[in-house]
């Protein structure tokens, strides 16, 4: 995020097949990440994506204003969204 570096292990805490899969990154800024997927009955998928984090000091201190990292976040996710769904989809 904002050219900070999210390093750390690695911990998948929840997998499910073809239903939901959740990871844990521990280190100096942690990250909780929650994958769930769901059939909508059409022949496609609905995912729904929920990651938690803090945002580091360093960067908070630089954009304090909370809607401009509200508006960073959905950037981000868009980004994050559009590769899982390239990979997904294998395009």
């Amino acid at each position: 995020m904002m050219g900070v570096k999210f390093r750390g292990k690695g911990t998948v805490t929840d997998n499910v097949k073809n239903k939901k899969f959740a990871l844990s990154l521990e280190g100096k800024h942690p990250v909780n990440e929650i994958y769930e997927f769901s059939d909508k009955g059409d022949g496609s998928t609905e995912l729904k994506v929920k990651v938690e984090y803090e945002i580091p000091s360093k960067v908070f201190s630089a954009i304090a204003d909370k809607l401009v990292v509200q508006r960073l976040n959905a950037i981000e996710a868009r980004n994050v969204l559009e590769k899982i769904k390239l990979f997904c989809e294998g395009t």
